[in-house]
């Protein structure tokens, strides 16, 4: 019967020529490719708000201040390996989200860099991207549609007898004021 050993395992590894597992060094994009992958989960928490954080503006909602934070630790980065690389250009690619495929052909920079974006990314994020960006594009047109199918609101204006009762209802403030001020101008008479 023959015995495993951990000099064993590390000698066959060895002869195999694999990297020990607990001597191989962690990417130097590890925490970069850690903070790309919580800003695209952030970014569609926020897009897929329910409840009472959907009535909020973003900056209001309970994952802004991290959705702060990794977005700056991502804008600061300077990816080192293919591997971080990747992670920057899914996430580039998601701030593209919804620019019609013809954009890019009014401007031969940004047709170049978003090539490059898709090419670090992978086909398979290209194509999230697309369905995403067309996604996008219809729930911005049916919103557009809504809006302009809801009747505009009608402004009353007041009747006359409104008018009247306001003003009514604002005579003892104004009364109050005006003694105040005769009160001032009194107190500076009597100073000069």
């Amino acid at each position: 019967m023959t015995r495993t050993t951990r000099r064993g395992v590390l000698g066959g590894l060895a002869a195999l020529g694999a990297p020990p597992l607990a001597l191989a060094a962690p990417s130097p994009d590890a925490e970069l490719i850690r903070a790309c992958a919580r800003y695209l989960e952030l970014e569609a928490a926020m897009e897929n708000r329910t409840g009472p954080e959907a009535l909020l503006d973003l900056d209001e909602t309970s994952n802004w201040p991290e959705y702060c934070a990794v977005q700056d630790l991502v804008t600061e980065a300077e990816p080192q390996t293919p591997e971080g690389m990747a992670a920057m250009a899914r996430v580039a690619l998601l701030c593209f989200e919804g620019q019609a495929p013809g954009f890019w052909d009014d401007d031969g920079a940004q047709r170049i860099a978003f090539t490059l974006l898709a090419r670090l990314a992978g086909d398979e994020v290209v194509r999230e991207y697309a369905a995403r960006s067309e996604g996008l594009l219809r729930r911005r047109e049916a919103s557009a549609a809504a809006m302009a199918a809801r009747p505009a609101p009608e402004i009353q204006e007041p009747t006359p007898a409104e008018n009247i009762e306001r003003t009514r209802r604002a005579i003892p403030t104004l009364e109050r004021a005006i003694s105040a001020m005769k009160a001032e101008v009194a107190a500076w008479d009597a100073a000069l």
